[in-house]
């Protein structure tokens, strides 16, 4: 248990690390280009001075952006998610932290924000948001200690949730048995191919004597 723990502490700040990197070098890295390049409908580049002209709230947008990113489980569930789930995810949190960011100038009435730079900041951080998510995931999935599951109930519930972890085998969950509810009058010792290993009242015995993470 204290393996799985570890490795979840440690996914989380790395994920954590990278935001807190890589947000910061977006927003400035959107300023340069700008001074560098026109961008769309924007003919002209913006004044290397104009950076210093702006009031910046960077601390503002990394703290929607962690809150935004965390609501849509890219940090805690992202282990569970499929390429194209973490992309779909980025770019609805993205969107929404810049819509907030964008309110707070708004009613501040600082209107000396440029707004290609909001244009650039929406791409730059869904890229770097996805890209950082997709790379952890494939860097640590060898990585990830297989869990004991065991499962409580001999429901429609029960055979559903056996068929999703059978499905995603990312999930590294590991279904050592089943345990039946105190009134259930199971006639087989085995439920959807795993073993019926008693009921709910034996649930501590059970946990301790198979070393089950998760239940």
């Amino acid at each position: 248990m204290k393996r799985v723990e570890s490795f979840r502490k440690q996914f989380r700040w790395a994920l954590l690390a990278g935001d807190l990197i890589l947000v910061p070098l977006m927003y400035y890295l959107s300023y340069w280009l700008r001074s560098k390049t026109s961008f769309l409908l924007f003919d002209d580049v913006i004044p290397p001075d104009r950076y210093f002209w702006i009031s910046h709230f960077l601390w503002f947008l990394v703290a929607a952006h962690i809150i935004f990113v965390y609501f849509h489980g890219l940090y805690d569930r992202l282990i569970t998610y499929t390429t194209n789930q973490i992309i779909f995810r980025s770019i609805r949190a993205v969107t929404l932290e810049l819509l907030v960011f964008v309110a707070f100038y708004f009613f501040r009435l600082d209107v000396a924000f440029p707004r290609s730079i909001i244009i650039l900041l929406w791409f730059f951080i869904v890229g770097s948001t996805a890209i950082w998510r997709v790379f952890l995931v494939r860097l640590y999935q060898g990585r990830v200690p297989q869990r004991n599951l065991l499962i409580v109930g001999t429901t429609s519930a029960a055979e559903t949730l056996l068929k999703e972890i059978e499905r995603l085998p990312s999930y590294r969950l590991k279904v050592i048995g089943i345990l039946t509810q105190t009134n259930d009058t199971l006639k087989t010792d085995k439920f959807c191919g795993y073993p019926v290993l008693g009921n709910r009242n034996d649930i501590l015995q059970i946990v301790e004597q198979y070393n089950i993470h998760e239940v």
